[in-house]
Formats: C-alpha cells, structure tokens, sequence
C-alpha cells in the first residue's frame, strides 16, 4: 500500500492512506456480496460516469481521468465495478483546496474530503482514491511520482506495462509476475514551485471588539477594524481603533469635568505557526500612533486639548477557520508609550497621566480569501 504522495506532505500522505484503506473495504464488502448471487444472474454493469468540478487553475477532467485510467490499467468502461457514479468537486479555501469526493453504489453513497494547498497534488490523490473505489486491486499498479505529466485521457491502456517479448503469443498460457509498488521519494522535489514550500498567501479583512487598560484612566472599551496579510510562517497586520471616552471629574472644581480620548492606528507584525483550521501567531510586535483628546466643560470656557500617542505593543492571537472564508480571531497583549503620554488643558495643567504599561484583548471575525 502506497504511505505518501507528491508533494511530501503529512497530512495529504495520510489522507491519502485512509481514504484508499476505507474504499478498498467498501469496495471488497460489495464484490463478495456480489459472488453470492448464481453466475447466470449476474449481468455486466454499466460503465461508471465519472464528474470532475474544479477551479480553472486546477487539472481538467481529461487530465484527472487519464491518472485514474492509468492506475486501473484499463480504460474506465471496461471496469468490473459495482460503483455507478463517482463524483468529485474541488472548491478554493483561504488556505488552499478543498476536494470531495463521492460515490454511488445503488442506494448506497460513501463521501471523503481532504485538503491541501496545491490542486493538482490534490488532484493526484484524488485519482489514487477513485481508482481503488472502482477496482481495489489497482492499488498494487498505483504509480506515486508527482513531477510526472498528466496523460491526456485517450491515452491508450497499458503503455506503462513492460513489453511483451515477441517469442510470447499466449499470453494467457504465460503467468505474468505481479507488479511491483513503485519506490515513493519523500524527499522535496528541486523542481517544485515556491508557492508548494512557502504555502499561499492569505488576506484577512477583520474587525473587533476591544479591551484596554493603562493608556485611560480606567480600563474601557473599543472597536478595531484591521487588515491582516499571512503567509505560512509570518504575519503582518494594519489596524485602526477607537476607544470610548472617559468622563473625568475635577477634584477642585465642583462644575468642571473633562472627556479623555483616545485613537489611533498601527502596524504590528509576528511569526505563526499551524495550519489547516487552527493558527496561532505566536508573538507579534509592532508600533502605534495616534492621538489622546482632552474636552473640558465647567471652567470659564470649554477648552479642548491634543497630545501627540506613540506606543510600542507586543502581543500573540489565535485564528481559527470557521467554514467558507469565514474566521474568528482572538488576540492579547501589551502596550508601553514611547513618549510621555499626558492629558493636559491649558491654563490648568495635565489631568492624567498614561501608565508605563497596559494591556489590551480583543476577539473579532474575519473574512479571508487568497489574493
């Protein structure tokens, strides 16, 4: 039984595996089934139909069909099989591809699904697990080379078999040796696209709900809205918030009370790690600016003031896919102003200092999609 398959991925290795354990059973219930019945009742069954949906960037049926033929070692209407349809759609993720693929043997349907970056692996794996739906024992012609070329699907069966030496003419009096499981190379190929190692690009489009304590007087709420561009081991974020003003009372003035601001925005950026579902960035730094607003009332005149907001922030965030580009995203940390930060109304001095250190926590969603 092949264990991997081209690109050298874990995840596609076992996918493939238990995709190709679970049909070989399936398919091997359905053949002893069928032997109970008496020979004269047992008719030919029709040749299987086979669907292939799939992005424009992915392999095209002809293709798809061509590596499951090949693997069968015979065209596909020749096929002794009980599998009356099989269909496939393979559909684009934040992360990559999604595939399903289905089968349907009288009223009886099986489904499997897997994922990986890169389509035509997907593809790949794909035909692995259709040919062994249609005839088990094909397992033992299946080929695992991911740099070789997709054969068109006219491709005439048995080009891969060793020719027949010509002294040879009966073929059926000659026993022919089983093939041989092919070597799998799990190392990475030299040849393969960047885009295989490194892994796609993702933009995030986010926004959340937001809790600060330090730069105010006491610990308040906030709104933050983000953009969030990740690779497959780095992230970078551009961001906005605003967090709700805070009344201030004045100790020395019965009447006077001021309103403290702040907002501002910032670019922070960090090392994740995780794939599929589940990411974790675990530490990001970055620097934000922005602007603390203080509005007094009560004294001889409303007085307004501005001071300039310069922090440097560290922090870690969760994002955890939710279906259809749809994420939630977690996130704490920390701040630390890089300048004095104070709330100052003139003719009357500064009212509040901002903390050394503060801390922040949002949680928010996001709509993710590959650029």
């Amino acid at each position: 039984m092949f264990r991997s398959f081209a690109p050298p991925s874990q995840a596609l290795r076992h996918a493939v595996s238990a995709g190709a354990c679970c049909f070989t059973a399936l398919c091997a219930a359905t053949g002893t089934a069928q032997t109970s019945r008496p020979a004269n009742l047992e008719t030919p069954p029709a040749a299987p139909v086979f669907e292939w949906e799939a992005p424009q960037q992915c392999p095209t049926r002809a293709s798809v069909l061509g590596w499951v033929e090949r693997h069968l070692g015979r065209p596909l209407a020749t096929v002794p099989t009980q599998v009356e349809r099989v269909e496939a759609r393979v559909r684009r993720e934040s992360m990559g591809y999604q595939l399903e693929i289905r089968t349907f043997t009288g009223d009886a349907r099986r489904s499997r699904e897997m994922e990986h970056a890169d389509c035509e692996s997907l593809a790949k794996a794909a035909s692995v697990i259709i040919a062994i739906a249609l005839d088990p024992t094909s397992i033992e012609r299946v080929e695992l080379d991911g740099d070789s070329e997709a054969p068109p699907a006219e491709e005439a069966p048995g080009n891969d078999a060793p020719p027949t030496p010509e002294t040879q003419t009966d073929e059926s009096a000659v026993p022919q040796p089983a093939p041989r499981p092919a070597m799998v190379d799990t190392r990475p190929s030299p040849t393969a696209p960047a885009s295989e190692s490194s892994g796609p690009l993702t933009l995030q489009l986010g926004a959340a709900l937001a809790g600060q304590a330090g730069p105010l007087p006491r610990a308040g709420l906030g709104a933050s809205l983000g953009v969030v561009l990740r690779g497959s081991r780095l992230w970078g974020e551009v961001y906005g918030s605003y967090w709700a003003d805070q009344r201030y009372a004045f100790a020395d003035l019965n009447d006077a009370e001021a309103n403290l601001g702040l907002w501002g925005g910032g670019l922070q950026a960090g090392i994740q790690v995780g794939r599929g579902p589940l990411q974790w960035g675990v530490v990001g730094v970055g620097l934000e600016m922005g602007m603390l607003q203080a509005t007094a009332t009560g004294l001889d005149a409303t007085r307004s003031s501005r001071s300039m907001w310069i922090a440097a922030t560290v922090n870690s965030r969760v994002t955890l896919r939710l279906g259809s580009g749809l994420e939630a995203v977690v996130q704490v940390g920390a701040l630390t102003p890089l300048r004095r930060a104070r709330y100052v109304i003139e003719d009357y001095g500064p009212i509040h200092v901002a903390s050394r250190l503060g801390g922040r926590a949002q949680v928010g969603v996001g709509w993710a999609f590959s650029p």
